[in-house]
């Protein structure tokens, strides 16, 4: 299972902050508002790594894309739903 989860776990939330274009603190943010979350693995206690997949970046542009336009409950509801297709 391990060799899977390898496959799948492409960025730290550093290297995921960066791809998407956004400080490392925003992410956070959205993680705290419930907008986004790595679908990975979460980070278990100090030190450890949240692990983000090629999917959690395509939302992450998504939300950083409509933040702009959108009432902020209306991104939750919308990430939402591409985290579950």
């Amino acid at each position: 299972m391990k060799n899977w989860l390898a496959v799948l776990a492409k960025y730290t939330s550093k290297e995921f902050a960066a791809e998407i274009g956004i400080p490392s603190r925003l992410l956070l943010s959205w993680g705290e508002k419930n907008w986004l979350t790595p679908s990975i693995r979460e980070a278990e206690g100090p030190g450890s790594r949240r692990l983000w997949s090629e999917n959690d970046l395509r939302r992450g542009k998504l939300i950083k894309r409509l933040i702009p336009f959108l009432h902020p409950e209306m991104v939750r509801e919308i990430t939402t739903e591409f985290k579950n297709d």
